[in-house]
């Protein structure tokens, strides 16, 4: 009965708020109303995000509640549907959120950005730049990558590889190597595409892309290092 009488005030605020939003603080005294205590709402915020009649990612921001899943499953919709001007290549500015998401309040922008972040819809890539992975382009840019990764070596420049071979791989994987790559090392991205990445650090340059192989699902991952005496940067 407390759980009734619980889910009936989250369908409540739910009505009432305009973002389906709060704090955990009402939350929880919404549960104290109920009967329940401190460990009881914990557990009903569990409860309630596994049935999926509300979101609560405490790893994520512990201090805001989403009682309306239908609203993040929007909200990411207008990242990875997104077309036009905003987008390019598969880049989003932050200078762009204000026309990308007119319908809400500039306040929620960083709560928004860090789900993306979670979910690895959108890598940070600088302060001002995202990679959406599923809107990159399939092929790299013919005078970029040409730039970034010439097909002849300096002087003295030295170039080593590895290959990687999978009989399958789960649906995104590259994105995900992306965002890991991205968000753990500290190279700065020359150049992306959908299965591909050029990275770069202290002159030091690394070319990792997936080749996909027939139709049975299997792939190649390569991973290419090339420097003048720093290859022990990446390996």
């Amino acid at each position: 009965l407390r759980y009734v009488a619980l889910e009936k005030q989250i369908l409540s605020i739910r009505e009432l708020n305009g973002p389906p939003l709060t704090t955990w603080a009402d939350f929880a005294a919404a549960a104290f109303a109920s009967g329940l205590d401190r460990a009881g709402a914990i557990s009903a915020a569990k409860f309630y995000h596994d049935l999926g009649i509300m979101l609560y990612y405490p790893e994520i921001e512990d201090g805001i509640v989403i009682v309306d899943p239908q609203w993040i499953v929007k909200m990411f919709a207008t990242i990875v549907t997104m077309k036009g001007n905003f987008v390019r290549i598969g880049i989003l500015h932050r200078s762009d959120l204000h026309q990308v998401w007119k319908q809400y309040p500039d306040s929620l922008y960083p709560f928004m950005l860090r789900l993306l972040t979670a979910f690895e819809t959108i890598i940070p890539v600088d302060d001002d730049k995202y990679l959406i992975p599923c809107l990159l382009h399939h092929q790299p840019d013919p005078s970029k990558f040409g730039s970034h990764w010439p097909r002849d070596r300096r002087e003295g420049e030295s170039l080593i590889g590895r290959y990687f071979r999978f009989t399958s791989l789960p649906f995104g994987f590259f994105g995900r190597l992306t965002s890991r790559v991205l968000m753990a090392l500290s190279w700065k991205a020359l150049s992306y595409w959908k299965n591909g990445i050029i990275i770069c650090k202290e002159g030091c340059k690394c070319c990792i892309s997936l080749v996909e192989k027939g139709l049975e699902g299997e792939a190649e991952l390569r991973v290419f290092l090339r420097g003048i005496g720093q290859e022990t940067l990446f390996i």
